[in-house]
């Protein structure tokens, strides 16, 4: 027989029950249903959260990558930045003052010997020209008299006919008429040579490397209008440490890295005083002819000096693997300890700085295997593991860690 009551019976139920307890129902269906929302995002967070607790777990040993420490070599290797410069140039101006008509030239521009580079107003200077060739015409004409004059009182004196002063002072006529046509051809010549000077000739085969006046404006006698650099021809000025100045003399191979190649040089001057920083100049010869070189570039100039007797034994490690420390010549880095897989951070004294490595006498020993890279996110005691085993040629000295051996 079936005992199941219809569903309608149980609306009907429903229906008839009182008020009060309809509500009471009601608030605990919510409940529960509240309760089991709060379980699930309970248990949501418990897994996201070990998850997260997980990936921590393994993102703190972080990969590092390692280089030996090596012994420093028999030579010091010290760079510093230069300027290339031309050996010859001219810094040309006109010779006479006036107006700029033309300037025929721009920075930049090759020119050939004996191009007009640039032209003063002539109207002035040919009307002086004019003048001065005038004035010389009249000297040639008073000196042809005079010299007439001279030879009738010869005459006159053979004939006993004019005096001994008289004479004598033809003759001094004729030499002043000499001398002045002599005063005038200088003149003329010099009126035709500020002619000539209007015009700012190259003195030889180069560049513009700077061009500082314009059309129509008033220069003087001796003002720089325009530089002309000799191409080819070049030489690096940099100023070196005064500590190195005894050390570096005329004749020194020197190693050049500029424009992306590579260069020979010779040291050609040294300075013989000290400038501004405690720094000195020296002049580095580039050998052979090179137009690409080009005045201004920057330069790295290398010097290798031979290591001076007494110095003691030191090690090198990379620029990047210091972390500074808080006294002057002082860091830190980090050695890998093989045993534990973890860094030990170790303080090192700095003796010098051979371009991107410094030479260090404390603190290392050579073989020893420290960071390179990231150096200011690591603390002392971090467990790691090798980023480059393989560069590293990691010997039986130092033991891979777990991760490593996987690999």
């Amino acid at each position: 027989m079936n005992n199941r009551r219809p569903r309608e019976s149980f609306a009907h139920e429903s229906q008839v029950l009182p008020l009060g307890l309809r509500s009471c129902r009601q608030a605990l269906c919510r409940r529960a249903t509240h309760a089991l929302i709060l379980a699930s995002a309970l248990f949501v967070s418990t897994l996201v959260t070990s998850r997260v607790s997980a990936q921590q777990a393994v993102e703190s040993i972080r990969a590092v990558k390692l280089e030996r420490v090596k012994t420093a070599s028999g030579l010091q290797v010290r760079e510093f930045v230069g300027e290339v410069q031309p050996i010859r140039y001219w810094t040309l101006g006109f010779e006479v003052s006036g107006r700029i008509t033309e300037v025929l030239f721009r920075e930049g521009d090759e020119v050939r010997k004996g191009q007009v580079l640039a032209r003063l107003d002539k109207s002035s200077y040919l009307l002086k020209l004019m003048s001065a060739e005038a004035d010389l015409r009249d000297g040639e004409s008073n000196l042809v008299l005079t010299k007439k004059k001279l030879l009738a009182q010869e005459e006159l004196k053979g004939q006993g006919f004019a005096s001994q002063r008289v004479f004598e002072q033809a003759q001094s006529e004729v030499s002043a008429a000499e001398a002045s046509l002599a005063s005038r051809k200088v003149i003329r010549d010099l009126a035709k040579r500020s002619l000539e000077s209007t015009d700012l000739v190259a003195p030889a085969d180069g560049i513009v490397a700077k061009r500082t006046a314009e059309p129509f404006v008033d220069v003087s006698s001796g003002q720089v209008v325009m530089r002309i650099d000799i191409l080819g021809e070049v030489q690096v000025a940099v100023r070196i440490p005064a500590s190195l100045m005894q050390r570096t003399a005329p004749g020194l191979e020197i190693s050049i890295r500029a424009n992306g190649q590579r260069y020979k040089g010779v040291v050609s001057e040294v300075a013989a005083r000290v400038e501004a920083g405690n720094a000195f100049q020296v002049i580095v010869a580039v050998e052979g002819s090179n137009a690409v070189l080009r005045p201004g570039m920057t330069a790295n100039v290398q010097f290798k000096y031979v290591r001076p007797a007494g110095v003691p034994g030191s090690l090198t490690i990379p620029l990047r693997s210091l972390v500074p420390g808080s006294k002057p010549m002082e860091g830190y880095v980090f050695v890998y300890d093989a045993d534990k897989n973890a860094l030990r951070k170790t303080l090192v004294t700095i003796i010098d700085l051979n371009s991107n490595f410094l030479e260090v006498v404390s603190g290392l020993k050579e073989d020893d295997a420290i960071v390179v890279a990231g150096v200011a996110f690591l603390a002392d005691g971090q467990k790691v593991s090798i980023f480059n085993p393989a560069a590293l040629k990691v010997t039986d000295s130092v033991q891979f860690g777990p991760s490593e051996r996987a690999q």
